[in-house]
């Protein structure tokens, strides 16, 4: 089977890393113009979405000393990439009626995350990856834009198979993200 995306190993982050002002609309601004495309056409917006503390691209790691969102801006130049921050994810959960007080009360940031990445996808649509996914192959080699459905990977995990959470696909506003 071929390969459609690689994840790799995080190292430890080794510096603090600059940090750009909160931003609570950052993506929402920043992707207005995909997400308004794709709804007129009714297809999955053009853009790549990541969720990291900031929204500054210095505040994703280098992994395997390899700046691997770089690289897939290089390769795929026509794909916006937006970071969601913290803030922003915030932002989101405040506009689904009674999930703020548990989204603040997750007791950890890996829980934090996985929510955050699906009101991202929720509410912008389009790819959505973790940092740490590296550049295999182009999206259109295995995503469908057309396509008005979620896409999500599936992993053959060796004891369990399982549909991944790190790489997918969707429009906005889809009920099968948030219903």
């Amino acid at each position: 089977m071929q390969q459609l995306v690689e994840q790799v190993t995080i190292a430890p982050i080794e510096s603090t890393l600059p940090l750009s002002p909160p931003d609570p609309y950052y993506c929402q601004r920043m992707l207005r113009e995909t997400v308004s495309a794709a709804a007129v056409g009714n297809t999955t917006p053009r853009h790549v979405i990541l969720t990291a503390k900031c929204n500054n691209p210095s505040c994703i790691k280098k992994i395997d000393g390899r700046d691997l969102q770089a690289e897939w801006q290089e390769k795929e130049p026509t794909f916006p990439r937006c970071i969601v921050s913290d803030v922003e994810c915030k932002r989101l959960a405040d506009e689904f009626p009674g999930l703020q007080p548990h989204y603040d009360n997750l007791p950890m940031v890996v829980l934090k995350a996985d929510i955050c990445r699906l009101l991202a996808a929720y509410n912008y649509g389009g790819v959505y990856m973790d940092t740490d996914i590296a550049y295999v192959q182009p999206l259109e080699n295995f995503v469908n834009f057309s396509d008005v459905e979620p896409q999500f990977g599936y992993e053959n995990g060796g004891l369990v198979n399982v549909v991944t959470n790190w790489f997918f696909v969707s429009p906005s506003q889809h009920p099968a993200i948030f219903n």
